[in-house]
């Protein structure tokens, strides 16, 4: 596992920058013999609309919970089997997502349209404890909980995950053009968004600007004149991805606005739905280690 780092005194996992609580070991329930039980809840489903089971829902699945006083958590979990990070996951709240999300499928969950993921992760675990693995759940509280994900995801391609997060989601929405592909990739470089964006940058034409805050799934950048502009997140991170997978990215100025961000040519344009201009994510994205800047033309250079 790499860039980990486990302080058994303090139970505190350092993985690249962030630095993740234990919360505990996840065990399923056992029976008088130390064997995990196993439930089929799909039989117990009063199927009246004749639903097909979901490609996880034949089972079999276990129940597990953490303690309360996780209620209302609000961050990144990583589940760690022996020691490898396997899964990578953000919520609202941890003591809802395990106890009752994971550890407790429901009947209608099996079916389609119900919490695939839900039973797939609960096989997966029960299937490792099975196998005489140890599971363990970290944590680590965050009010940007879509990018730590995507970041963590990103740099490690956990097995168990099947998407980068909820900032994948919304670029495959409509948002964002199609273009480039976007596919899981292991990125080496910091890629912690608060240490890269707060700050003062200078746009592609010179021009002084300041990125002020990150809430959520928006950047707020305040001008010279006062005003403030706030653009996805996504964006960036799309950008990011372009030029890790060897392309280069072209500023430009005046560019009529579209529902993309990187044109099929590598240039880089408005978005309809936010305040985006480019000239904001060129200079942030030019300012961040190992890229070059050529006029108005960025690549990433690996050391």
């Amino acid at each position: 596992m790499r860039n980990c780092k486990l302080n058994e005194f303090d139970n505190v996992l350092k993985i690249d920058n962030y630095e993740f609580e234990k919360i505990c070991d996840i065990v399923p329930h056992l029976d008088q013999n130390g064997k995990p039980i196993e439930y089929f809840p799909q039989n117990d489903y009063e199927n009246k609309n004749n639903l097909a089971l979901h490609n996880y829902g034949n089972g079999p699945f276990c129940r597990f919970k953490i303690d309360s006083v996780n209620l209302g958590k609000t961050g990144v979990y990583v589940i760690l089997v022996d020691k490898k990070i396997m899964y990578v996951g953000e919520c609202e709240d941890l003591y809802s997502i395990y106890s009752v999300g994971y550890g407790n499928i429901s009947p209608r969950n099996c079916f389609q349209g119900g919490q695939s993921t839900n039973c797939r992760i609960n096989n997966l675990i029960l299937k490792s404890y099975k196998a005489g693995s140890k599971i363990e759940l970290y944590f680590i509280i965050s009010e940007n909980r879509f990018l730590v994900e995507h970041d963590m995801i990103s740099r490690h391609v956990p097995a168990w995950n099947k998407t980068m997060g909820k900032i994948s989601f919304s670029m495959g929405s409509g948002l964002l053009s199609k273009e480039p592909t976007t596919k899981l990739m292991s990125v080496s470089e910091d890629l912690q968004h608060r240490d890269v964006l707060i700050g003062r940058y200078k746009t592609m034409t010179g021009k002084s600007f300041d990125v002020i805050s990150v809430t959520g799934n928006m950047i707020t950048v305040k001008i010279s004149n006062s005003k403030t502009r706030c653009f996805h997140l996504e964006h960036l991170l799309l950008c990011k991805k372009w030029l890790y997978e060897g392309k280069i990215i072209r500023g430009t100025a005046g560019d009529s606005s579209i529902l993309s961000l990187i044109g099929k040519t590598g240039v880089l344009v408005k978005c309809e739905l936010c305040d985006r201009n480019p000239a904001y994510i060129f200079g942030i994205i030019s300012a961040m280690s190992n890229v070059k800047r050529d006029g108005r033309t960025l690549r990433y250079e690996k050391n």
